[in-house]
């Protein structure tokens, strides 16, 4: 289990820094149509949505009183599926920039190195109490992992998305 979720992060780490990369200066502060985010403003919420994790990760828990897995189908479909337009919560709305490509590239970079590290040998089946994930409230360590892959494969699609857009590619589903 450890090594699949740990196989999660690092494709997702890959997917992102490769999404970010394919944009220009100026395509990563563009809107592609409007009510869109950015492709650096996506890059930005995704930030600002895992920099807290190696601080939960490695903060306080507790006896998990349910199966340690008991939310990863929810988190599952909803993030996965793309039909589901979700509201993000208030803290991770991204400013409106500019954002500077290379800066969010190692920005997010650094953060993902940090997280595998602790992903490595936190404990999965115990409840994280170091923060309360809007809508399913405290998760375990499994779950926080399944959380962060659905949630960044989720806005790694919309980067392609908003890229494809931008370059005008064809869209892909």
């Amino acid at each position: 289990m450890r090594q699949e979720l740990l196989n999660w992060l690092d494709e997702t780490t890959e997917g992102m820094l490769e999404a970010i990369q394919q944009f220009s200066q100026q395509q990563f502060n563009q809107v592609p149509f409007e009510g869109s985010w950015t492709g650096g403003q996506v890059a930005e919420h995704i930030y600002r949505a895992e920099k807290g994790c190696v601080k939960i990760w490695s903060g306080p828990v507790t006896t998990t009183l349910r199966a340690p897995d008991a939310n990863v189908e929810m988190i599952k479909t909803t993030f996965l599926d793309y039909s589901i337009k979700l509201k993000s919560p208030e803290f991770i709305i991204p400013s409106n920039g500019p954002h500077d490509k290379d800066t969010a590239y190692n920005a997010w970079k650094t953060n993902r190195e940090a997280m595998r590290k602790v992903a490595e040998t936190m404990d999965l089946e115990v409840t994280y109490t170091g923060f309360s994930l809007p809508g399913m409230g405290e998760i375990t360590g499994e779950e926080w992992i399944t959380f962060v892959y659905c949630h960044s494969t989720r806005h790694i699609r919309q980067m392609r998305l908003i890229y494809e857009k931008l370059a005008g590619i064809t869209v892909s589903q």
